[in-house]
């Protein structure tokens, strides 16, 4: 294994077979080997697999976590909402004033 983070893992294998690691698949993950994207093997789950071709390779999984993206996108709807409304009670104060 050449690296392991919570996001990303590259090892280097010997191919051809099946490369398995005994961590929890998820369809956030993509695989890579030698740099390009390839299919993740689903018939070993619940692990991460990846067929590979004959000859030394570089595997990397990496973790595309959507459910970041999207808590970032209603929080920022979230806030653009608080201003609308303060806005809105804003401008229903001054006119209040003005009158």
């Amino acid at each position: 294994m050449l690296l392991w983070r919570p996001d990303r893992v590259v090892v280097q294998a010997q191919g051809p077979g099946r490369l398995v690691l005994s961590e929890g698949d998820y369809f956030t993950w993509r695989v890579f080997v030698d740099g390009r994207p390839v299919a993740r093997d689903q018939s070993r789950a619940p692990w991460r697999a990846v067929t590979l071709p004959p000859g030394q390779h570089t595997v990397e999984w990496r973790l595309y976590p959507w459910e970041l993206a999207l808590g970032w996108l209603v929080a920022l709807g979230g806030w653009v909402w608080v201003v609308r409304c303060w806005r809105a009670a804003t401008r229903g104060d001054e006119r209040r004033a003005r009158s």
